[in-house]
């Protein structure tokens, strides 16, 4: 076959087969292919209309599919339909529970942040056209059907066509250098063509309309929800929707009580109502919610299985409009989930159960289609530079799941460019690929990834588990978790120093927004330094947490110069090494879940085991490969403060 020289350029430019796995169901790279797994996706589809007619029905949803069979697929599949305003409905993406005890604030966190996220992201705004937004906008126009929002930002404009979302992105591009902080149109999102006083009045017709038919919403969620509209308060408004416990200054900006005397029970009972409001809202404005909980493989304790059991069972019978969808390998799902969750719910999710199938020819070549469509445009003649002759016989031997069957083009491709044979890349190379793909991930889109102490939590102990026997900081003799956030202590681990001397080390990690929590955190740790010592404390926050100067929060500024004085250490995360924490937690997500291949000495693909995970953290994941741990290395090898006396107390005091 004759081929031109210019498309198989592009090609080698942007091979659209070398990556075969979904990642982030938010960042859709490539299209859709309608047929694959259809029934599971039209069996959804037809549950979210359900739900939208019907928001109190009582129902869930089971997906199983063995890796590789397109589960995140099928979620990216829903997510995108789900922006469509011919049949607009919300959705969440859940991650991995680590805290079991506060599983109700966690899905409160999860669902706020997917609902504040930008529907179609250029850079990095978290007020732009989002699925929020769209819900608040629905209420007040249902008020006074004349209330506008400014074109520009209208709710949809950016979905119309896809020369329109090009021309949008071209134009973001050309300004994402200068000055630009879209949280600032937010004003034009209600405000800029009202007055105050008309902004009142709706807020209040709204309130008082809402309320008379539904007496039993939280009064504080709309009134909180209605400022998430108004730049000077958007910003606070999120970080109280997520339940986060805010500082008195930010209280008062929402006219609302502060939660720092409240109990972890007292703010899980008040996350179930704000999530059984919000509820009520989306089934009254027609926009029901699908909450996926994904990568569930990772779930390794019962308490964190019981703990998805409860938020899936709260949102079958409490929450109106709300699905939940659980994806699961399907042995997995008969041998351990299936026999540690309610009855109740097995029974809600295998009456919708769906079985991820794999692929036909016809589906085969479709995938191979639309990826090569990704890259030259959706009116490229056929299957070029492959014929439908070539591909039919790859792949008519047997069948294969969509991810083999992208490996299988790759390397078909490949010998069309005239390229050698795929390099072996080892596990450790395909893992440091991976990790530093997943960072820059996450930094070019923090607001979805905000300040998490229990990730932080993930990736402290997979640092420190997984540490080779020598290194700068001596050798771990000992580790013991503390999963428990009603504690403050995160992780406990005796140190072994290269001379023989064994300490103790005690880890904090922070990320409260209220003074006086920030302030008992390093009093925790003040007080394990004079108690326990000689002993090391490290005391680890993200630094996007504000930790204001003095004169603003002049005890908890004191308190933190006294345990440093006493020896502790205080590590603060910036942008790009927080971004590298989170990525190695959620990078150990992927690997247990098998969504990260290599390819063996067979040219076969297969998934990246655990065990090579591991020796990619033993080997490769430190400070001299990655800046974001030289701190934390550097606290655990510097002198540990010897036992303190009576005067020395006194003198540090």
């Amino acid at each position: 076959m004759d081929i031109p020289k210019q498309p198989l350029h592009i090609l080698k430019e942007n091979n659209p087969f070398i990556s075969s796995s979904v990642g982030d169901p938010w960042v859709s790279q490539y299209p859709n292919v309608p047929d694959i797994n259809s029934h599971a996706f039209e069996g959804i589809l037809s549950l979210m209309g359900q739900k939208s007619v019907h928001p109190a029905l009582n129902c869930a949803c089971l997906i199983l599919g063995e890796v590789g069979s397109g589960k995140t697929h099928l979620i990216g599949q829903m997510l995108e339909h789900g922006r469509r305003a011919d049949f607009p409905f919300t959705y969440a993406y859940i991650q991995p529970i680590e805290d079991a005890h506060t599983p109700f604030a966690y899905l409160l966190r999860e669902t706020i942040i997917n609902l504040c996220h930008p529907l179609d992201r250029t850079i990095g705004a978290s007020s732009w056209d989002t699925q929020l937004f769209r819900l608040v906008i629905h209420i007040f126009k249902e008020v006074d059907p004349a209330y506008k929002v400014a074109t520009s930002l209208h709710p949809g404009i950016t979905h119309k066509t896809d020369d329109v979302r090009k021309q949008s992105v071209g134009l973001f591009q050309k300004l994402q250098h200068k000055i630009l902080d879209l949280s600032k149109l937010s004003r034009f999102n209600a405000v800029a063509e009202h007055s105050p006083k008309y902004i009142q009045k709706i807020h209040k017709k709204a309130m008082d309309g809402i309320r008379k038919t539904y007496p039993e919403i939280s009064k504080r969620f709309l009134q909180v929800l209605f400022s998430y509209t108004d730049a000077d308060t958007q910003a606070t408004a999120i970080e109280w929707l997520k339940g986060n416990i805010l500082d008195s200054e930010e209280s008062d900006l929402l006219q609302v009580p502060d939660r720092s005397k409240k109990s972890h029970s007292a703010l899980e009972n008040e996350s179930r109502e704000i999530l059984t409001s919000l509820g009520i809202l989306l089934g009254r404005y027609k926009m029901p919610m699908l909450v996926c909980f994904d990568r569930l493989e990772n779930l390794t304790s019962d308490d964190q299985i019981h703990a998805l059991g409860k938020m899936m069972e709260f949102l079958v019978d409490k929450v109106q409009a709300m699905l939940p969808l659980g994806c699961f390998r399907g042995q997995q799902w008969e041998e351990k989930y299936r026999n540690k969750l309610n009855q109740h719910i097995i029974s809600r999710l295998e009456n919708n159960q769906y079985e991820l199938q794999a692929c036909s020819v016809n589906q085969a070549i479709q995938v191979v289609e639309s990826r090569l469509n990704s890259v030259f445009g959706v009116s490229y003649p056929d299957v070029y530079p492959f014929t439908r002759q070539e591909l039919t016989e790859l792949y008519q031997d047997r069948l294969y799941n969509p991810r083999t069957v992208i490996a299988i083009a790759n390397e078909r491709l490949r010998t069309i460019l005239n390229q050698k044979p795929q390099k072996i890349v080892t596990p450790l190379e395909t893992l440091i690929l991976a990790y530093e793909k997943k960072k820059q991930q996450i930094f070019k889109d923090m607001d979805l990834y905000p300040p998490d102490r229990s990730r932080l939590r993930k990736a402290l102990t997979l640092f420190m588990h997984l540490r080779p026997l020598k290194n700068i900081f001596g050798k771990v003799a000992s580790i013991q978790n503390n999963t428990d956030n009603s504690e403050q202590i995160d992780l406990v681990l005796t140190l072994r120093h290269p001379e023989g001397k064994t300490v103790p080390v005690i880890f904090l990690i922070d990320h409260e927004l209220h003074h006086m929590s920030v302030t008992s955190r390093i009093q925790t740790g003040i007080t394990c330094l004079i108690d326990n010592s000689p002993t090391k404390v490290i005391y680890i926050r993200d630094a996007r947490c504000s930790f204001p100067p003095p004169p603003k929060w002049k005890e908890t500024n004191n308190k933190l110069q006294r345990f440093k004085r006493l020896g502790g250490h205080a590590i603060f995360l910036g942008l790009d090494n927080a971004a590298w924490w989170y990525a190695l937690a959620l990078l150990s997500y992927e690997v247990n879940e098998g969504d990260v291949a290599v390819t063996d000495t067979d040219l076969q693909t297969r998934p990246v085991t655990w065990k090579e995970f591991e020796d990619f953290v033993c080997q490769y994941v430190n400070g001299e490969h990655y800046h974001a741990f030289q701190n934390l290395e550097t606290s655990l090898a510097a002198p540990t403060t010897e036992k303190f006396s009576v005067v020395a107390m006194r003198k540090i005091a």
